[in-house]
Order: C-alpha cells, then sequence, then structure tokens
C-alpha cells in the first residue's frame, strides 16, 4: 500500500537534525517507495 502526503519544511529539517524520529521515518518510508511525496508548485 502506498500513502500520498505532503511534507513540510519543517519535517524534512527535524529527520536531518535527528534521523532516529518520526520524522526520520516518514523519510526512510519515502526512500523506501512506501510513502510518495506530492509537490506542489
Amino acid at each position: 500500500m502506498k500513502y500520498y502526503v505532503v511534507i513540510d519544511t519543517n519535517v524534512l529539517v527535524s529527520a536531518m537534525l535527528k534521523w532516529d524520529s518520526v520524522p526520520g521515518n516518514v523519510l526512510e518510508l519515502t526512500f523506501n517507495g512506501t510513502i510518495v511525496s506530492l509537490l506542489n508548485v
């Protein structure tokens, strides 16, 4: 099952500061393909 999400900048910054956290898990799932991040241009 794939999840489509919009990832806020705060999530990205938090993940980079502490990888072993919920935001880090979100990015890891994004890299694995479980989560598909959406972008509004």
